[in-house]
């Protein structure tokens, strides 16, 4: 028997595995199992693993919301009891026991003391008395059939396989299938070789398990079940003898559902989560936009690197910290190469070659894995279990394996060259020996044994060793140190830090090859030493060019005694003769360093594919930047330059104000101006040569002198000031057309806009790029702030290991313009702090990725903002859910076949006001996503309700909208449970049944608490129904515009547009659609003219055409008294059409006046007509192609597929991603009805403002091509609950007098009883002027002006305040008499 000591000794750890296999069996060797007992014993063992399944199931199907409270509620030591108990043996502390027990292994001890370390690596009490592992891992394990972890259960045993502490059982010409087998009878099944070559193959390839391993994933998984049903049991005792009887469609919806499979926001929790959660999905495009992230950081650093030689000079800087050099010998003396000719040399060809070789390499790794995505989408049909990967795509994957490699084999290289020469760890190290660099050998000092993260970091940078504990294994522990300590986190460079984000990108790339060929080990012969021989040889050897040549070819000009020093660049100083010269001297050296390598490329490159110039390739990103030679001009305008009467004057005084005001430029400029003796200088301006002010950069490789004369100081900053003022009016106008256009409109928080003005500062008006006017600008940027930033503008930032975050658009993945949307990376700085400098270089790069600049944010005025202006609602309320039924009404056939499970309803709410005793007030979202009404809780009624009554604000989402989805998809079938009905028994079992979270001690359910609903639109109309038909669970209802009446033809929801529309407009309006519907209905020879004249002569069918130019007047609808929500459309389309000149003569349709008035007298217009309505007709031509067919043409979509009704594959689709369209159509098909016509429009009424070829049945084609429903919808199971004359106790009705909503509501015109009489009990309430329920949305204390909100919306809301007061009252009278 071997003392562990022998095997220590070996540096190959394999070798030591190997040494103990081949020589002590009596110990290693492995049991050799019995083919019929093995099976008997797999077939006892997998009976337990599904019935434990079945019973996990069943307890998180019907008591998930209760496990995963209280288990959030225990504490700590309480968890660990749980877990202690749960677990037959002794459980480990700490977190990865298997790496930490090979750490502290003991010399003198057995090597294999706990095979339960390497069995179960991941279980262990610091991890999973957490809040969230075991509930991640028992919904994982749960949710996903046993093989689905079949794989990557068997990888967790790696460890302890390599180091022979698990030694699998031997069963010789033997396969366990265990992947792809879903029931008890196929799982585990074990299959003689024979002759069968197929079965030995699945082995190889990992789709099979030799048995001995099959038989340890097998024992894992019991016992795993085991515990989890046993924690299960242990957290709900009083459930532990109930026996399974789940059903097949119970629900899978609830709170524990939605905790475990949520995102954690903190990148630890994130990290401690992975283990448990199911093996991931193949995602090549989130992969592939990572890499294209990294290749474009890579291609960004050589920019700077050739550009800027502040950041070359950092760069040298950085990378000589990591240099052997550093190290001492035994008589702690450095190396003597430390800081000589040959040291920078060899340093600056590093930087360079490096700079090249990951530009070289990340670029080829996109462009294989593009190849890899290509074929992957082509054959993907044919891959699964059982079968061969195709020769192409096999070919591919193996190239980006390999290619994977290489990097991974650079990182490790780095990381063994610079950990121990590194500032933090070098004192730890020694030379033993003086000599030359190839000599240099390192020994670790005693100080350094008891240190994790070097342990970690020395086995991350040996490739043997790297194997040995894998590389996912060593990445996840060393992230899990640094993100648990800041300590640990400090000593990490932020060198090697990149290092370990690059090899995170590899790992992912690695699991990607693993996950598509089924776990199976690669079979290549290509080793490391090999592929990293290969890497030098395809990269041309760039470093080893560099170091032999580079310099010496330009010995005369390119001196390197200390690099550092030579390529000062003090761009952030400022500006004066001496620095200029010094950034222009900088800027020559760099070139020339550059163009020696090119001289030693062309020189050493016999192949000829060497472009001629590395400088040139990298132009071809973006031209380089150069400083203008000093002249005297240059000089900075002081009060010395304009005499003591300047210094003296109001002049001089307004001018420093300007310097420090740049936000309100143009007031000052105006100030400015008044003043006399500038007034004076700008009248006489014209006597004296001007000449524009200089500038630090100039586009090109070297700029010539800036040529200046004028000697008037004054004069010339007063041109800059100018020069800004227009700057900040371009800047303001973009952000005014952003906001018109639906582009960049930031409005954000001081905090936030701070951050913004450091990546973006304004320059100085000498005009130096490189200089901030803020007063106080701070020398650094904090990190955390940065984060923040981003977060707020909707990038959404993902930690890689090691120091990479990346920031994704909110939008990515939702336009087709995806390089627009990219991704982003940005290294986190060991201190935490990003330079200013730094900053803005990063604010260049935001630039060029995203096209952001100092104006696209805009600053809120924060000494005013109340306590949540600056925060987004969606981030400033935490989403909650409660478990509802999915099926109401088991006696009602509508619903057959009847589910009996639950699902998640999603709510948000606001307790900041509420006292005991108080209310709850309840919004309904009505028919959207719950998100889009979190503004109400903020500032609008919600909050002054509950603000006014020391009440509890509520948003409650709607089943079937935004994430509150009781079934898997949207099909008719699943859509069953989408009535009225059903929502208003989730509203009513929300009031009787909620907790919320902080209030758990007080009992706020209804009756005893007094609840009260709101709601606009259809929403309106629920609340409504909801207090007629739940009267002791809603104290009181207020409906906004609320829809009570349901109609199947709604022709008059135009009638108020109509009524109360410019008396101009109607008239044009109506005119122009009669022209063309007495083309399309009546002259039908002209109809292709007629589209042809708006320039959709591609739209098929006539009514798609008719329903396009209707849809300007439906910008009614959108007018709202708050500019920020506020429509403007409706009147902009008005004063087009009613323009007494021509609004534009661009259109892409030839002769097109010509042309109109062909149409006209085509209508039945005589040519009096014809005469007035030419120009409308032209403008109304203008606006639709405008507004409705360029933008659609310019992202190269065909018109039919934006606007075309009769696509019936597009209503095919039912994923609850198609939710936005079809669940209130689906509700309106079957009950609501409101399709609006101009072919239900009476004679009596007039011409009608849209369309007659608008028909029911133009209208209902949704109805029969996504729902196949055929029939008008039941309006009656709607206006049962009073329709017109809907009236109750504490039931206010309020409705806007221009809604065009209001033919629906009880103020109808045509409503038995449209004006009664309004009382505190029964308030209704018409708000003039106003439109769709004016009165949900608010503003903040310090936005709100006499104007705004308008008086009949202010009077209004303070009515729903006193009344809704007045009815609290009534309630706590009614609970005192009942007591």
């Amino acid at each position: 028997m071997p003392k562990p000591s022998q095997l220590r000794d070996y540096e190959n750890p394999f070798e030591a595995v190997a040494f103990a296999l081949i020589n002590h069996h009596t110990r290693y060797a492995p049991e050799v199992l019995d083919i019929q007992g093995t099976r008997a014993h797999v077939k006892a063992i997998v009976g337990t693993i599904f019935s434990q399944h079945e019973r996990l199931n069943f307890l998180l199907d019907n008591y998930g919301d209760m496990i995963c409270t209280r288990w959030q509620h225990k504490a700590p030591a309480a968890r660990e009891k749980v877990i202690t108990a749960a677990w037959p043996r002794i459980l480990p502390r700490s977190h990865r026991p298997d790496v930490e027990g090979l750490r502290r292994y003991d010399l003198e001890k057995p090597l294999r003391p706990e095979q339960d370390l390497f069995l179960f690596p991941h279980l262990n009490l610091d991890d999973l008395s957490k809040p969230r592992p075991l509930m991640v891992m028992m919904h994982s394990r749960a949710r996903h059939s046993p093989e689905a972890f079949a794989v990557l259960d068997n990888e967790s045993m790696w460890l302890g396989r390599v180091s022979a502490t698990l030694i699998p059982g031997t069963l010789g010409q033997q396969t366990m299938f265990l992947k792809g087998e879903t029931t008890a009878n196929t799982y585990g099944r074990i299959v003689q070789w024979r002759n069968d070559n197929k079965i030995k193959q699945c082995q190889d390839e990992g789709i099979g398990l030799s048995p001995g391993k099959g038989l340890q994933v097998l024992q894992f998984q019991q016992q795993l079940f085991n515990f989890l049903v046993e924690c299960a049991e242990l957290i709900l005792p009083d459930i532990k003898h109930q026996q399974p009887r789940r059903d097949s469609e119970a629900a899978k919806h609830s709170s524990i559902t939605t905790f475990a499979t949520q995102t954690p926001s903190k990148p630890l929790e994130i990290l401690l989560d992975a283990p448990y959660r199911a093996p991931p999905p193949i995602d090549l495009g989130n992969l592939a936009a990572l890499l294209r992230a990294r290749n474009m950081e890579a291609v960004e650093h050589l920019w700077f690197l050739r550009q800027d030689p502040g950041y070359f000079r950092d760069a040298i800087d950085e990378l000589s910290q990591h240099q052997r050099e550093h190290l001492c010998d035994a008589n702690q003396e450095s190396h003597p190469a430390l800081g000589t000719q040959p040291f920078w040399r060899r340093v600056v060809a590093d930087v360079m070659g490096d700079g090249l070789d990951y530009h070289y390499l990340w670029s080829l790794m996109c462009s294989r894995l593009e190849i890899v995505i290509s074929l992957y989408e082509k054959h993907k049909k044919d891959m699964g279990p059982g079968k061969c990967l195709h020769p192409a795509f096999d070919k591919a994957l193996t190239d980006l394996y390999d290619q994977a490699t290489r990097l991974r084999v650079g990182c490790i290289t780095w990381i063994a060259d610079g950990l121990a020469s590194s500032p933090a760890f070098r004192q730890l190290y020694r030379r033993k020996a003086k000599g030359d660099l190839e000599t240099i050998e390192t020994v670790k000092s005693k100080k350094a044994r008891n240190n994790t993260l070097l342990w970690i970091l020395e086995r991350m940078g040996h490739r043997d060793k790297m194997r040995f504990f894998g590389l996912h294994t060593l990445l996840s522990f060393v992230d899990r140190l640094m993100l648990s300590d800041p300590k640990e986190r400090q000593q990490v460079p932020g060198w090697i830090c990149k290092q370990l984000s690059d090899l995170a990108l590899v790992d992912r790339i690695e699991q990607l090859d693993r996950l598509i060929r089924f776990g199976r080990e690669k079979h290549t012969t290509m080793s490391d030493e090999i592929r990293h021989r290969e890497r030098q040889k395809e990269l041309n050897s760039f470093r080893l060019i560099m170091r032999m040549n580079a310099v010496e070819t330009r010995q005369e000009n390119c001196t390197f005694d200390d690099p550092v020093a030579r390529f000062m660049y003090p761009c952030d100083e400022p500006r004066t003769q001496a620095t200029t010269e010094q950034m222009h001297d900088a800027e020559i050296r760099l070139d020339e360093v550059w163009e020696s390598l090119d001289d030693v490329v062309r020189k050493h490159d016999s192949s000829g594919n060497t472009p001629d110039s590395f400088s040139a390739t990298i132009l071809k990103v973006r031209p380089l930047e150069r400083t203008a030679v000093w002249t005297t001009d240059n000089a900075e305008v002081t009060a010395e330059s304009f005499g003591e009467f300047i210094k003296d004057s109001e002049a001089w005084k307004v001018m420093e104000k300007l310097r420090l005001c740049l936000d309100n430029v143009s007031v000052i400029l105006s100030e400015l101006r008044q003043t006399t003796p500038v007034r004076d200088l700008l009248d006489s301006s014209h006597q004296a040569e001007h000449s524009q002010a200089p500038s630090l950069v100039e586009s090109s490789t070297r700029a010539s002198p800036t040529q200046t004369s004028s000697t008037d100081g004054l004069s010339l900053a007063t041109k800059a000031a100018e020069s800004q003022v227009e700057d900040e009016r371009a800047a303001r106008k973009a952000l005014e057309d952003s906001r018109l256009n639906g582009t960049y409109a930031l409005s954000v928080s001081k905090k936030v806009y701070r951050v913004f003005s450091i990546l973006f500062p304004l320059p100085k008006y000498g005009g130096h790029l490189d200089e901030s006017v803020e007063p106080n600008t701070p020398a650094h940027l904090l990190w955390a702030d940065f984060v923040h930033a981003m977060n707020s503008v909707d990038m959404m930032a993902e930690r890689l290991c090691g120091s990479a975050w990346v920031f994704t658009p909110k939008e990515y993945g939702e336009t087709e313009k995806q390089e627009k949307h990219e991704r982003i990376l940005f290294y986190e700085p060991r201190e935490g702090k990003i330079k200013a400098m730094e900053a803005r270089r990063w604010g260049m790069r935001l630039t060029w990725m995203y096209g952001w600049k100092r104006g696209t944010f805009e600053s809120l005025d924060p000494p005013l903002l109340h306590r949540r202006d600056d925060v987004d609602p969606s981030t400033l309320y935490k989403e909650h859910n409660i478990s509802v039924p999915i099926d109401y009404f088991h006696n009602d056939t509508k619903y057959e076949p009847h589910l009996n499970g639950t699902f998640p309803l999603r709510y948000w709410f606001d307790a900041s006001y509420y006292k005991d005793g108080g209310p709850v007030i309840v919004l309904q979202s009505g028919e959207t996503d719950g998100i889009g009404r979190l503004p109400f809780l903020q500032k609008g009624i919600v909050h002054k309700l509950a603000q006014a009554t020391n009440g509890i604000g509520v948003i409650l989402e709607h089943r079937y909208y935004g994430k509150s989805f009781p079934t898997p998809d949207l099909s008719t079938a699943n859509l069953r449970f989408l009535t009225t009905d059903q929502a208003l028994a989730d509203m009513a079992y929300f009031a009787q049944n909620v907790v919320f979270e902080g209030l758990e001690d007080k009992c706020l359910t209804a009756p005893t608490t007094a609840y009260f609903g709101y709601g606009g639109s259809y929403a309106g109309a629920f609340v409504a129904f909801l207090r007629v038909l739940y009267p002791e669970v809603y104290y009181g209802a207020i409906s906004s515009s609320g829809v009570t009446e349901a109609i199947w033809d709604f022709w008059r929801y135009y009638e108020p547009v109509r009524k109360y529309g410019p008396p101009d407009c109607i008239d044009k309006q109506t005119k122009l659609i009669n022209v063309v519907d007495n083309i399309l209905l009546n002259n039908t020879k002209y109809t292709a003219q007629l589209k042809s004249a708006f320039g959709m002569e591609s739209i098929t069918y006539d009514d798609d055409f008719a329903q396009v130019l209707s849809y300007p007047i439906g910008g009614w609808q959108g007018r709202n008294w708050d500019p920020e929500i506020n429509d403007p459309s409706f009147y902009e389309y008005c004063s087009n059409i009613t323009s007494p000149t021509l609004i534009s003569n661009t259109t892409t349709t030839p002769n097109i006046t010509t042309l109109a008035q062909t149409l006209l007298l085509a209508a039945g217009y005589t040519n009096n007509s014809t005469s007035t309505l030419t120009l409308p007709l032209l403008n109304f031509i203008h606006y639709i192609q405008s507004n409705y067919i360029a933008p659609i043409l310019a992202t190269n979509t065909t018109l039919n597929t934006a606007y075309s009704t009769h696509n019936q594959t597009f209503y095919a689709q039912s994923s609850l991603s198609q939710s936005s369209w079809r669940s209130w159509p689906y509700q309106y098909c079957t009950q609501w009805g409101y399709l609006q016509t101009g072919s239900g429009v009476p004679a009596s009424a007039g011409l009608p403002l849209v369309s007659r070829l608008l028909t029911l049945g133009y209208n209902s084609l949704i109805c029969r091509y996504a729902f196949n429903i055929t029939t008008p919808p039941d309006v009656e199971a709607i206006n049962k609950y009073g329709g017109y004359n809907i009236s109750y106790d504490r039931l206010a009705i309020i409705d806007g007098e221009e809604d065009p909503w209001r033919e629906a509501s009880p103020h109808s015109t045509v409503a038995p009883n449209p004006n009664r009489t309004s009382t505190t009990e029964r308030p209704f309430l018409l708000i003039e002027g106003a439109v769709h329920h004016w009165d949900e949305n608010g503003r903040f204390a310090n936005e709100t002006t006499a104007m705004l909100p308008p008086a009949p919306v202010k009077d209004i809301q303070a009515d729903e305040v006193m009344f809704v007061k007045a009815w609290m009252e009534e309630f706590r009278t009614a609970k005192r008499e009942e007591l």
